[in-house]
């Protein structure tokens, strides 16, 4: 009979997949239970799925045999999340919150409930113990959470190309003639739009980017990137990220069909090799990768939708064709200049 420890150290990308999805779906799945059809109160519980960043945890621990220290940096950082989340979702409870900015209009807020506190406070537990065990650990890829130094030019990047890809997708609807959305819905206030703006970058960096950038690239990257070159680990973890996100199809969270689940398992590999090279270009850097996934994110739903998975595709197929990345091997990553 093949042990615990000996199964996840003969397959160790496998094991995070099945415990990362156990997690995650376990959670997700049972959402409706505890909110309804309440989208605010979905948004506040979704934060306790973020099985990517606990299995990568389990899974360094399992490996490493090193338990959570609980120092005076472990101890600030886990109060400084926990109140930040909690403080975005009890915002949310009081005001309601929605999927895009042109909803915020009609939302209805559910106001404090035992769900609605209880959920805060669990998710913001999660998220908050993700990112306070990564200053303990021994694994840099994890610790590189933290990697604030880094070249200008690469925070520039991180920050601002998903905005790049939007203006060439507002440029391309102009030059065409097509019509496109204003930025702002005319029926929402400007005071509105800030509070929904801030409270959207703030939940997708907390909560999204950490809890799912943790695992995929802190962990499972550099692993598949051991075995394969950057083309082939990036289509192995874009496809199983993908199908990651398949219960937030029928909870609610999602106004799409479950069918729409074969986009993500298509688009997931775009985006895997966008980060990829993203992340072996920066040597590594954690942070700079969730920076870039917070803004990739935020972005629409901040502005209006516009065609920019184009430019996306077009770049992504630049960046796999000059840096020949079904040919290389990345042995070991470089800081970058």
């Amino acid at each position: 009979m093949i042990s615990t420890t000996n199964f996840t150290a003969k397959r160790p990308i496998l094991s995070f997949v099945l415990l990362t999805y156990f997690i995650t779906w376990g959670v997700w799945f049972s959402l409706p239970v505890f909110a309804g059809s309440d989208w605010t109160l979905l948004k506040v519980l979704v934060g306790i799925g973020m099985g990517p960043g606990l299995a990568a945890l389990i899974m360094d621990w399992l490996h490493n045999k090193q338990a959570i220290v609980v120092t005076r940096q472990w101890i600030i950082a886990f109060t400084l999340i926990f109140i930040i989340i909690t403080t975005i979702h009890c915002s949310s409870l009081v005001s309601g919150n929605a999927s895009n900015p042109m909803k915020f209009t009609t939302v209805t807020a559910p106001g404090f409930s035992l769900t609605g506190v209880l959920g805060s406070m669990l998710s913001a537990m999660v998220c908050a113990f993700i990112v306070a065990s990564c200053v303990t650990r021994r694994n840099v890829n994890l610790r590189n959470v933290f990697a604030v130094r880094a070249p200008v030019r690469w925070w520039c990047l991180a920050l601002f190309l998903p905005a790049l890809f939007y203006l060439f997708g507002y440029v391309f609807l102009w030059a065409t003639g097509q019509e496109f959305s204003y930025f702002i819905d005319p029926d929402l206030t400007l005071s509105s739009w800030i509070l929904y703006s801030i409270r959207a970058i703030v939940f997708t960096l907390l909560i999204v980017a950490v809890g799912e950038e943790v695992g995929w690239r802190g962990w499972m990257l550099p692993r598949l990137l051991q075995k394969y070159n950057p083309l082939k680990s990036s289509i192995i973890l874009g496809v199983v990220w993908g199908g990651w996100h398949f219960p937030l199809f029928f909870n609610g969270f999602y106004s799409d069909s479950p069918e729409l689940i074969i986009g993500y398992l298509l688009l997931g590999p775009v985006y895997a090799i966008l980060y990829t090279w993203f992340y072996i270009r920066t040597g590594g850097n954690l942070l700079l990768v969730i920076v870039l996934h917070t803004m990739m994110n935020s972005i629409d739903l901040i502005l209006a939708p516009s065609p920019s998975i184009a430019f996306i595709f077009l770049l992504v197929l630049a960046l796999v064709i000059t840096d020949k990345m079904w040919r290389i091997k990345v042995a070991s990553l470089k800081k970058p200049a």
